[in-house]
């Protein structure tokens, strides 16, 4: 699979992509490994929550070796209730070089309903949603570090 993921990389920068996102498993082995040397910017997403801190730590370590800089992304966030404030605080504990991204994804349906339907959040939702201005404003801070 890295080799493929090299291929493909070099195919897209002959086409011209502005921006290439690849999406891997959390312990996906050589595969992640090959992504994160290959990034510009890791983006982790984590829900509150300790499954998804403690799942960060294998991705934080293969940054930390490959010198690649990330960022958290709090993803399916509670409209109520203090659990992104706590997992953003406990993550800067325990990952201090890895910043938490401002903007924060919330536990919405419609992200949910967009991935059924194959599309993206800006296709199937209208322009004035909560989701798509959540996903405008994760795509403005990523494009800002990058």
């Amino acid at each position: 699979m890295p080799g493929s993921l090299s291929a493909y990389l070099s195919q897209v920068e002959e086409d011209g992509a502005d921006y290439v996102v690849i999406d891997t498993p959390p312990h996906a082995g050589g595969t992640i490994d090959a992504a994160i040397r290959a990034a510009d910017l890791v983006v982790i997403p984590i829900r509150p929550g300790p499954f998804d801190i403690n799942a960060a730590a294998g991705t934080v370590g293969i940054m930390k070796q490959t010198g690649r800089p990330g960022i958290f992304v709090l993803s399916q966030v509670a409209a109520v209730g203090p659990e992104g404030d706590d997992t953003a605080a406990v993550l800067q504990e325990l990952y201090p070089d890895v910043p938490v991204a401002k903007a924060r994804l919330g536990q919405r349906k419609a992200f949910m309903q967009a991935l059924i339907s194959g599309q993206a959040i800006t296709e199937f939702d209208r322009p004035s949603s909560k989701a798509v201005g959540e996903i405008k404003a994760l795509f403005r801070e990523v494009r800002s570090r990058l």
